[in-house]
């Protein structure tokens, strides 16, 4: 059997090509929506997750924010990488918490030879360009941790601007300062107790879980709504490759037509949501 970390990548890199093989080139057509690259930018077979070259084509694109994931080294800089290992685009099992900076700057990708990066790297080339999810990870953050990325984020004039997805811990560090991922019942909640959720949070769910009731009294309560087109949701092992690309299109048109504006997407679906 596959090893996770090889198999997603590489199912990514398949999907990447049905874009084409279905439809034929995307071309320069405008983006209907606004769109999050999920796991740091344009992943494919040249671009490695959370990578410079994957940032950049998510800002050539038009891409309006870019979901990175946070995780710390062993001597405590903050690098953006979504696995605990560096084995997927790498070729290192060791564990981004046993490794020091200097040694993870060496890392050369197999896709593109890019090296992973700092997370105020990533927030410099975001900077006038495009706006930041973040998904902090590894369990090992604390206040001193967070309160170097409201500096970073403040320094490259993000943090108003910024979607936290987790921690548990980050979210209320940034509460009132960024605006947070929160399921809808969470939201009322806070709307009953008399928060001005339209400014402290927004909606994230999966695509194929939201309904024209949710999006509706997210609308009433001023929240804007981010729906999750990802692979993991639609990769099935009953369902061929074209299979699982229209059920990803079947909830793209349905959302659409609800009025969501917001998709945090892999980039394998970005033909979706290109104006014909």
């Amino acid at each position: 059997m596959l090893d996770r970390y090889i198999l997603f990548p590489l199912i990514l890199v398949v999907l990447g090509t049905l874009p084409v093989l279905l439809h034929g080139q995307t071309g320069e057509q405008e983006l209907s929506a606004n769109l999050i690259a999920h796991r740091g930018g344009i992943v494919n077979a040249e671009h490695a997750e959370n990578s410079r070259s994957a940032i950049e084509e998510a800002i050539q694109r038009g891409y309006w924010m870019l979901e990175i994931d946070l995780r710390k080294t062993k001597d405590d800089r903050i690098i953006i990488y979504h696995d605990p290992t560096f084995q997927k685009y790498y070729n290192d099992s060791r564990a981004v918490s046993e490794m020091e900076w200097n040694e993870i700057r060496k890392l050369r990708s197999r896709l593109d030879g890019s090296r992973p990066l700092l997370f105020e790297e990533a927030a410099e080339i975001a900077q006038d360009n495009i706006k930041l999810m973040l998904d902090i990870k590894g369990g090992d953050f604390d206040e001193s941790s967070y309160e170097r990325i409201e500096q970073i984020l403040k320094k490259y004039d993000l943090l108003s601007s910024t979607f936290v997805l987790s921690d548990a811990n980050a979210q209320q560090y940034f509460h009132g300062k960024a605006s947070l991922s929160k399921g809808l019942d969470e939201i009322i909640r806070a709307a009953v107790a008399g928060e001005n959720v339209s400014n402290l949070y927004h909606l994230f769910e999966l695509g194929g879980n939201l309904d024209q009731q949710m999006i509706e009294k997210a609308n009433q309560l001023g929240v804007k709504v981010v729906a999750a087109i990802n692979v993991f949701r639609y990769h099935q092992p009953h369902l061929s490759e074209e299979q699982e690309w229209e059920a990803a299109g079947k909830d793209v048109e349905r959302l659409m037509k609800l009025g969501v504006e917001y998709y945090q997407v892999d980039s394998v679906y970005e033909p979706l949501f290109r104006e014909d």
